[in-house]
C-alpha cells in the first residue's frame, strides 16, 4: 500500500487494524495491476490501494469489473481517473470490506 498523505496512512493503517487474522491476511505484492488481477481471478477476496497513477492500475479495474466486483474509492464513490486511492472487491466481499470505511 502506497501512502501519500499522514491522513491517508491513517486510513490504511485502521484498515490493516480491523483486517486482522485468522479471518483474513494481508498481503502486499507491490504490483498493482498484478494484485487487481487476483481479486479479478478471485485468488484474493479484496485489495486497497493508495498512492497509484491510473495508468498502474486501469487494465486491473477492468478486470474486475468485467469479473463482475466492485471497484470504490475510500470515500465509497465510484472510481475514476482522478481518484487518489482504490478499494477493489470481489462479489463476495463487498459489504464487508466497504463496512470498514463507515
Amino acid at each position: 500500500v502506497y501512502t501519500r498523505s499522514k491522513a491517508e496512512k491513517s486510513i490504511v493503517d485502521k484498515i490493516f487494524a480491523t483486517l486482522n487474522p485468522p479471518e483474513y491476511r494481508i498481503r502486499n505484492i507491490g504490483a498493482a495491476a498484478l494484485e487487481l488481477s487476483y481479486v479479478a481471478a478471485g485468488k484474493l477476496q479484496g485489495i486497497v490501494i493508495n498512492g497509484n497513477n491510473p495508468w498502474d492500475v486501469c487494465g486491473g479495474i477492468l478486470l474486475i469489473q468485467e469479473a463482475g466486483g466492485k471497484i470504490t474509492d475510500f470515500d465509497k464513490q465510484s472510481w475514476n481517473f482522478d481518484s487518489k486511492n482504490i478499494v477493489a472487491m470481489h462479489p463476495n466481499m463487498e459489504k464487508e470490506l466497504l463496512a470498514i470505511f463507515e
